[in-house]
């Protein structure tokens, strides 16, 4: 009975790897057999993991400033309520 799995050599198409980085590392390149995108080679990347990464450190620290920042104007209209009741519990007192 034979096997219905090829040996590695013989393997192309979407499971053919190649060497993409400096280190030597190997990354799958998948291709892309669509009507609209014909033997276009899209490859999963380090690179794009990491910058991946950096940006969601940077939305982090984006809204940590942004909550201190509404913190901070939470705290300025609060004041000014507590003044404006002042001023009309004054005004009361004065007529």
């Amino acid at each position: 009975m034979a096997s219905s799995r090829c040996d590695s050599s013989s393997a192309v198409g979407p499971f053919e790897y190649q060497p993409m980085c400096k280190c030597g590392g190997k990354v799958a390149w998948w291709i892309s057999w669509s009507i609209d995108n014909t033997g276009r080679q899209m490859a999963d990347a380090a690179s794009l993991l990491s910058s991946l990464k950096r940006e969601k450190e940077e939305f982090g620290l984006v809204v940590q400033a942004e909550r201190l920042n509404a913190e901070e104007k939470t705290r300025e209209v609060e004041a000014a309520t507590q003044e404006l009741n002042s001023v009309k519990v004054l005004a009361c007192e004065n007529t």
